[in-house]
């Protein structure tokens, strides 16, 4: 069923959060600001110039970066969840295709052990020169989700 949509001036392509406000004969809904939703409305995505400068002057608590030569998972989980626990700015870096998080930092003459607090292989065995990046999303998230959100 097609909804009214109250009010609202939007781009074309922008992403939209919607609260509905009326349910009947016609379905009526209208945009609220993200934070003002009350649950987890996923994560946030932004685009920065420089990887370098991002992990080396924002306040994460916690950076941890993945990359196919980083520690297997399961043997830094212990260390991981007591960071992770007390930590409430997390970054979760991924590579590209092209170049691995390594290489990119090093362009800017930055190693990557010493800009994070991890580096994690989140798919040890992996059987392919690259994993794509939205199944090492996947794959990361939801061994995080299963260890340590409780």
């Amino acid at each position: 069923k097609p909804a009214l949509l109250r009010q609202s001036q939007s781009d074309v392509g922008e992403r939209l959060t919607m609260q509905v406000v009326k349910v009947g004969d016609s379905i009526e809904v209208q945009t609220v600001n993200r934070d003002d939703v009350p649950v987890y409305w996923g994560y946030k995505v932004r685009l920065e110039t420089s990887f370098g400068k991002l992990v080396k002057n924002t306040g994460f608590d916690l950076k941890i970066a993945t990359a196919k030569v980083g520690d297997n998972f399961n043997e830094t989980k212990s260390q991981l969840e007591k960071v992770w626990l007390c930590s409430s700015n997390i970054l979760l870096a991924f590579g590209a295709p092209s170049h691995g998080l390594h290489e990119i930092i090093e362009q800017e003459g930055l190693k990557l052990n010493d800009c994070v607090d991890f580096v994690l292989n989140t798919i040890p065995n992996q059987g392919t020169a690259t994993v794509r990046t939205e199944e090492a999303l996947l794959a990361t998230l939801a061994l995080i989700n299963s260890n340590f959100c409780y």
